[in-house]
């Protein structure tokens, strides 16, 4: 039997792509966001429950929850950079709310949660070929620090009112659905800005390296762990590809298969950012087997297939 999922955030790029997905596989989707009709089409919304509802100020959320297998975390007030212009917000909003989320679910016997963390910004700045679960944490913004709180959080709830939460440290996803826009996600920005011939920005000399994950790989990784009852002394997975790439690479690459040269500013680096972020994919390839079928060569490819 399938399960009842709740999708926090489901109108972002992650959300809609989890939920067409699970459409796919016959899941019972109830969606929530700010805003739903305009992103899905009518037809998708025929099959699922949704609630357009702000979630920092909702306080009836146990309506929503109440009858839910899994609840899926998507939602956060803030990011890296501008959590380190408004610090306030992402605690009262993320870590208070997600503390009130979890006492709604234990009310209403939901016992499971599969929050998105960060892989990209919880390890800090220390170098690693690839940092693994188990490493001590030392984030450099406010948002990993949340990230980091937040996990700390599930882990207390698993431990004393046994239930079998799960964060997952996500790497840098893209593909088809991301809104440049926004300001994340570094491989849709450069990728649109060169096809459209407009100058890209690098913050440092272009050696940042990063793990980058194509959208259909987190999701069905994401839709495993949903289905996933394994048990570790603390759940918590990193998603990506334990392949790191650098700036000045994926830059070449993208150039490669667009075939524009880019127009690219050198700008001094920024005290936020690490300088590599690479994540050891063992723990969660043991736990479900080698899920990633696009690395990035592919991925872009197939993403810029889908662009054009």
């Amino acid at each position: 039997m399938r399960k009842k999922c709740l999708i926090l955030g489901g109108s972002g790029f992650m959300g809609k792509n989890l939920t067409l997905h699970m459409l796919e596989k016959k899941y019972e989707v109830t969606l929530y966001d700010r805003k739903v009709r305009g992103i899905y089409t009518e037809e998708d919304l025929d099959h699922v429950r949704f609630h357009e509802r702000e979630l920092f100020v909702d306080q009836e959320l146990g309506e929503v929850i109440d009858g839910q297998d899994v609840v899926v975390h998507l939602v956060s007030s803030v990011g890296p950079e501008s959590s380190m212009s408004d610090p306030e917000r992402c605690y009262y909003n993320d870590v208070a709310k997600t503390a009130g989320i979890l006492e709604t679910m234990r009310g209403c016997g939901v016992d499971k949660m599969l929050f998105i963390s960060s892989g990209g910004t919880v390890y800090g700045n220390r170098y690693c070929e690839s940092f693994k679960e188990d490493m001590p944490l030392y984030p450099m913004n406010h948002y990993g620090i949340t990230k980091v709180a937040i996990e700390k959080m599930l882990h207390m709830y698993n431990e004393v009112y046994g239930m079998k939460n799960i964060a997952l440290r996500v790497s840098n996803p893209y593909g088809v659905g991301q809104q440049s826009g926004k300001g994340i996600g570094t491989v849709t920005i450069f990728g649109e800005r060169i096809m459209k011939g407009q100058p890209i920005t690098i913050w440092g000399d272009g050696n940042t390296v990063r793990d980058y994950i194509y959208i259909e790989d987190l999701i069905n990784i994401i839709i495993k762990f949903i289905e996933f009852e394994g048990m570790s002394d603390y759940r918590v997975y990193n998603v990506g590809t334990g392949v790191g790439t650098s700036l000045n690479e994926l830059v070449a690459e993208l150039e490669r298969q667009i075939g524009k040269k880019a127009d690219v500013a050198y700008e001094p680096p920024r005290a936020i950012d690490v300088r590599r972020n690479v994540l050891n994919m063992e723990k969660t390839f043991g736990a479900l087997g080698k899920v990633i079928q696009y690395p990035l060569r592919d991925g872009i490819q197939k993403y810029l297939n889908m662009l054009k």
